[in-house]
């Protein structure tokens, strides 16, 4: 009886598939791919004294849409490409920690049916049962650490959001470069 069950459970787990993976590699697949020029390649026009039509990005605006959603700190920071990788890992590291949990709690049923049957309450959990909990807390912990590098990214990319207009290189004569940069004093660039 036993063995039909443990059956039953390991083909309930093979069932599943491998969703997340497919999710991650669209997410990663579409921020490659999009068309949207890298940040460093965006030519930005500075916008008319008192001009209020072009809005500032603010890094703490960015740092906690970013928490709030991984990936919605970049696309506010104008970095599409890295928002949709963020995205697609903590999608995928999320779905792996509600996988691993449903795979957790079949473990434990399982401990808990086999301490019955046998009629020993204290057994400690089986082998595969550790195993599945210390999964299930690697997956969480990669899903807070995901959450938190996206925090730090959008925060990072949101102060670097101006960089182009601080720092100008253009070709000079013959086959060197020229390179300048403003310094912000006073509120008057």
């Amino acid at each position: 009886m036993s063995q039909v069950k443990q059956a039953s459970i390991e083909m309930r787990s093979r069932r599943r598939g491998t969703p997340p993976l497919l999710l991650a590699v669209l997410c990663i697949a579409g921020g490659l791919l999009s068309n949207s020029p890298l940040q460093a390649q965006q030519r930005s026009v500075s916008p008319a004294p008192g001009d209020t039509s072009v809005l500032e990005i603010s890094p703490r605006g960015a740092l906690l849409r970013s928490f709030a959603l991984p990936g919605w700190g970049q696309m506010y920071a104008r970095a599409p490409g890295r928002g949709a990788v963020y995205f697609g890992f903590e999608a995928a590291s999320l779905w792996m920690v509600y996988k691993t949990s449903r795979q957790l709690t079949a473990s434990r049923q399982r401990d808990r049916w086999v301490r019955e049957v046998n009629d020993t309450p204290d057994e400690p959990p089986s082998p595969l049962t550790r195993s599945r909990a210390q999964q299930f807390e690697d997956w969480v912990t990669l899903a807070v650490t995901v959450a938190l590098f996206s925090g730090a990214d959008a925060y990072v990319t949101a102060q670097l959001s101006d960089f182009t207009d601080q720092v100008r290189v253009r070709p000079a004569a013959g086959n060197s470069l020229e390179v300048g940069f403003g310094l912000q004093v006073g509120g008057v660039r």
